[in-house]
């Protein structure tokens, strides 16, 4: 009698010691800093440093979720989260869409249970990027609107939220904005700050304003590659060809491009020869295009620059180590970025790290390539490439190419006849610069066609209004390409490197058909669901290369034309 009468006791006290010690269990709440930062570019980098607190008992967390309004949902690109106190705990971050809490973000897990001291602090950084927040003035060119996330929403209540909209430098806030704001101008960039006590668990909030930014030029990059020649002399150059879309309003004729740190020596080159290249404080270079480039139309250019060889190799005997970050400086998303080492003539590949998706070998040279998929500024890429290079190879090497030249023309006077004097052909100077002319105007309506395209397919063309600007452009664009044909033809005529650069041309234009052909194939098959996900960025990736050594190859046929006008 007496121990069933304990066991209902312990029974009956058992619900109450756990509600009690739950209710022990503290309270944490959240401080947050939210600096956002808007590029050039129109991409929006935020950083949040959430600090944890418990106030008054100690107290566990497992998850925590940070993020956006779900409006927001489809301009939120990249999240990544890392604690910065005790950065050795482990944690997990997923992206998470919770529709009754109008949320969409990360969900950060812990791997074990986190436990808090009163009044101890736990500070996470929380990063992510938003896209398409910028929208151009249907008039004014350098006016936009903006949309971003003036306070994040979050699973805990905040005590307060700190909010810090960075602008290019210039910019200047219009009336008429959602919120209220204070606004501090200093000679880098215009901070727009707001300030919100007791958040509410998952209240966060949208924001917009009108802003005029001259320094603003929207734009997209869906493929970049950055080419890392390692020079026997000790010369680290690097080559950085983008592929740019413009977004913004108005025509660009130049354009604002992110240098990684000590770049020294900029230059830059178009299809059509050598651009101008001015570089800037802050690790920037205006490069003037070579062609004005109107909404929705591509531009293709490369950047050449040097960096400090003793910051980026270790070198030990004939050993050598490259460890560099792929992306420094990029601040822009890239949906398709390459990286290619050129190794010194003569070298030996000992480790790679990642592993690189081509090894290719060229005579004595070696070529390696890394593809990434959708690299962000916020996702700090690595690269490590060890080498064995012995420095007697540098002097050697043009040795053995003088060595066999003089052996081969030993052998030619030996064994051939010298044949009769060639009449010197004069150089069509005029043929080559009506030519290029042309050229180069047939490119801009290519791209003026390709513009219209877009432009009536998103709707902001009348389909009326663009049948006869498509049939004036391609009439142009078939007279043009009539009065270039026997330009070719008196230009294969003249032999030699003119004739060399005509064929190169009309080899890799042919090419560069073939690739986007197969490209608009493989969307409308990846539209109907006929090729997975997975496969379709595969071969995207795969034409993409194509047609960007097209191009590449027709830029360099157009340049020995142009060497010749100034021979």
């Amino acid at each position: 009698k007496i121990a069933a009468i304990t066991l209902l006791l312990l029974a009956l006290l058992t619900p109450l010691t756990v509600t009690q010690a739950q209710q022990e269990e503290g309270k944490i709440t959240a401080y947050v800093q939210h600096y956002m930062k808007m590029d050039r570019s129109g991409l929006l980098l935020i950083n949040d440093t959430v600090s944890l607190v418990t106030e008054e008992k100690q107290a566990t967390i497992q998850e925590i979720f940070v993020g956006v309004p779900r409006n927001l949902k489809e301009k939120l690109s990249h999240i990544t989260a890392k604690p910065l106190t005790k950065p050795s705990i482990e944690l997990s971050v997923e992206k998470a869409e919770l529709w009754e809490e109008n949320f969409y973000g990360a969900k950060i897990t812990f791997k074990q249970p986190l436990p808090l001291l009163p009044r101890q602090r736990y500070i996470i950084l929380v990063s992510y990027t938003l896209t398409d927040v910028v929208t151009p003035h249907p008039k004014e060119t350098s006016q936009f609107n903006i949309t971003f996330p003036i306070i994040p929403a979050l699973s805990l209540q905040a005590y307060l939220c700190n909010s810090t909209l960075e602008l290019p430098p210039g910019a200047r806030v219009l009336p008429g904005a959602s919120h209220s704001t204070n606004t501090t101008w200093t000679e880098r960039a215009v901070y727009v700050k707001y300030l919100k006590e007791n958040v509410e668990p998952f209240s966060g909030e949208r924001a917009w304003m009108q802003i005029a930014a001259p320094r603003i030029q929207p734009i997209e990059c869906p493929f970049m590659q950055r080419k890392i020649i390692l020079s026997q002399y000790g010369r680290l150059e690097i080559h950085d060809t983008y592929h740019i879309v413009y977004k913004g309003n108005g025509r660009l004729t130049n354009l604002t491009v992110p240098l990684p740190p000590h770049a020294q020596s900029v230059r830059a080159r178009g299809s059509l020869g050598e651009l101008t290249a001015k570089q800037q404080e802050g690790n920037e270079a205006v490069i003037s295009l070579e062609v004005s480039v109107d909404p929705g139309q591509t531009t293709v250019f490369t950047v050449l620059y040097e960096l400090p060889w003793n910051e980026y190799v270790e070198s030990k005997g004939g050993s050598y180590t490259l460890k560099l970050c792929p992306n420094a400086g990029v601040r822009w998303e890239i949906e398709d970025f390459a990286v290619k080492v050129v190794l010194p003539k003569g070298a030996k590949i000992r480790v790679v790290e990642p592993e690189p998706s081509l090894k290719k070998s060229t005579g004595f040279s070696y070529t390696i390539e890394i593809d990434y998929v959708e690299e962000t500024p916020i996702n700090p890429l690595q690269l490590s490439l060890s080498y064995e290079y012995s420095p007697i190879w540098a002097p050697l090497y043009p040795t053995l190419w003088t060595a066999l030249l003089a052996f081969i023309v030993y052998a030619a006077a030996r064994t051939i006849r010298p044949p009769p004097p060639v009449p010197t052909v004069p150089i069509p100077v005029d043929t080559i610069r009506s030519f290029l002319n042309l050229y180069k105007r047939r490119e801009s309506i290519m791209r003026e066609l390709t513009a219209i395209e877009e432009e009536a397919r998103k709707g902001r063309m009348p389909r009326s209004r663009y049948r006869s600007r498509r049939r004036r452009l391609e009439a142009e664009l078939a007279r043009i390409s009539k009065s270039m044909e026997p330009l070719k033809e008196e230009l294969r005529r003249a032999g030699g490197r003119i004739a060399d650069a005509i064929a190169m041309i009309e080899v890799a234009e042919a090419e560069l058909q073939e690739a986007e052909s197969g490209m608009r194939r493989l969307t409308i098959r990846y539209r109907r669901r006929e090729i997975s996900s997975d496969a379709y960025k595969r071969l995207l990736r795969d034409y993409r290369k194509r047609i960007d050594k097209a191009k590449t190859t027709i830029d360099e046929g157009l340049l020995r034309l142009r060497e010749e006008l100034g021979a």
